[in-house]
């Protein structure tokens, strides 16, 4: 007969034991680190709970059986670390997929859109300023029917690593969609975003030149709160910025 406090392991092992099968499938289909750590985590509590339920039932308390219900308590608190850790590991890990591109492994749109709103807010209360620039990847489409999408895949992957190589580690880059890109880039005046912007437009061209690729780059550049005062308009603004330069190329050809 189960001790009453007994089915309180008894509940917790078939708990612990529905957990320990979905982190061993999910072990299985992603490999990941912090998933095994919690798998860890999760099976110590496992064998703790089994442990428990033995000693507790069909044991008397003596001594050594004590002194074992004790040892198991402190495997109950490294098996919880493990699991917390894992799974703090693992939200982490899907916070950051969420917000990345899978591609090109910059930010993804729906992360700038909310940095940007963050930003503004940031910036109206310490007076500072950031800059903007939205690019895009001229002549791209000829890429794809050249070479195929594999190669115009490899060319945005590599586009997106030049660019994070120019701007600074606390700059954001963004695959905004297709072909286009935005940086944004933090307490920086117009002045020096046109700077950076000839940086990158130089690194993309020699990556053009390079690999024959037969690219170019259009951008247009907006600044808060000079140009615009909400995070919308200041991209809206360097879009068309950067749209009104596509144009003028286009004309110059």
């Amino acid at each position: 007969m189960v001790k009453t406090h007994g089915w309180l392991f008894l509940a917790l092992f078939i708990i612990e034991f529905a957990f320990f099968i979905k982190l061993f499938y999910l072990s299985k289909q992603y490999s990941k680190k912090q998933v095994k750590i919690a798998l860890a985590g999760i099976f110590f509590l496992l064998v703790n709970s089994s442990l428990h339920l033995f000693f507790d039932n069909f044991f008397i308390e003596t001594k050594p059986i004590i002194w074992m219900l004790d040892v198991l308590d402190y495997v109950e608190v490294i098996a919880f670390a493990l699991l917390l850790y894992g799974a703090w590991k693992m939200l982490s890990h899907l916070l950051d997929t969420s917000n990345k591109d899978y591609l090109t492994k910059a930010y993804n749109k729906r992360y700038l859109h909310t940095f940007l709103r963050k930003e503004v807010v940031r910036c109206q209360r310490k007076k500072h300023c950031f800059s903007l620039i939205f690019i895009d990847v001229n002549d791209f489409k000829q890429v794809n029917d050249r070479m195929g999408h594999e190669e115009g895949n490899r060319l945005l992957r590599a586009i997106s690593n030049r660019i994070r190589k120019t701007v600074r580690d606390k700059d954001i880059v963004v695959r905004y969609g297709g072909d286009e890109f935005v940086v944004v880039l933090l307490n920086t005046t117009h002045e020096e975003a046109m700077k950076v912007w000839s940086r990158i437009d130089t690194a993309i061209h020699q990556l053009g030149v390079s690999h024959h690729y037969g690219i170019g780059l259009s951008g247009g550049i907006a600044t808060y709160p000079d140009d615009a005062e909400t995070a919308d308009t200041i991209l809206a603004l360097a879009d068309k910025r950067m749209y009104d330069e596509k144009l003028l190329m286009k004309q110059a050809k």
